[in-house]
């Protein structure tokens, strides 16, 4: 079963791409940042790359967040777009390794098909599992 988090924010795109800790989706670390990579205004999606400092002070990459927010209900062709673009990420930013991306679906509802596609799809153990959340 997929689990669904609720968001208080009614613009979360809009907070998420000012500050990204402000809709609690990801924990502040004590010593790592997320940075925007990439940034799509009209499909409303983002890539972060998650970077912490190692023992000596240097800057680390480790791993990255693609997040999508979709302002109406997320159907099927919405999730498909957007594995299209994790698809391209995956291959662009980390070989293929879909362990080093953390998907995140943000949208007002999701149709029952998108919640039986994604529970099917988080099962599978080569990638990690999409999250959900709502908001409004």
């Amino acid at each position: 079963m997929v689990m669904i988090e609720k968001i208080s924010n009614g613009t979360p795109y809009a907070s998420i791409c000012r500050e990204p800790y402000s809709l609690s989706i990801f924990e502040r670390k004590i010593n790592g940042d997320l940075a925007i990579i990439e940034m799509d205004n009209i499909q409303k999606l983002i890539l972060f790359n998650k970077r912490f400092l190692d023992l000596e002070g240097r800057d680390k990459s480790s791993g990255y967040c693609l997040v999508q927010c979709i302002e109406g209900v997320c159907n099927i062709d919405s999730v498909e777009e957007f594995r299209r673009k994790l698809d391209e990420i995956t291959r662009k930013y980390a070989n293929g390794n879909y362990m080093d991306i953390d998907p995140i679906l943000i949208a007002k509802a999701f149709s029952q098909d998108v919640l039986v596609f994604i529970d099917s799809y988080n099962s599978l153990q080569k990638r990690k599992p999409v999250r959900l959340y709502t908001f409004g």
